[in-house]
């Protein structure tokens, strides 16, 4: 079984080691997804998702999207909306 990436942020802040690494992106492609952050594309297999923003089905191409970096994989957090 694999670990869970939140476990292992929240570990990696609490100890100290290093700060965490936001990023804006903005979903280029919603199915598979595909999110474009600083002119990197992601693909599916870079990402993981909130599970209840998979679940509400919510993003659309052209939505912006906060990332956090866990490693190899970026984790989309939330969908970034106006004001």
């Amino acid at each position: 079984m694999g670990t869970n990436p939140i476990a292992d942020l929240i570990g990696i802040i609490d100890e100290g080691k290093i700060g965490p690494s936001f990023y804006i992106g903005e979903v280029f492609k919603t199915s598979p997804i595909e999110v474009n952050t600083q002119g990197l594309p992601l693909y599916d297999d870079d990402l993981l998702i909130d599970k209840l923003l998979k679940e509400s089905n919510d993003l659309q191409e052209k939505d912006k999207v906060l990332l956090i970096c866990l490693g190899e994989k970026y984790l989309i957090v939330s969908k970034v909306v106006d004001i």
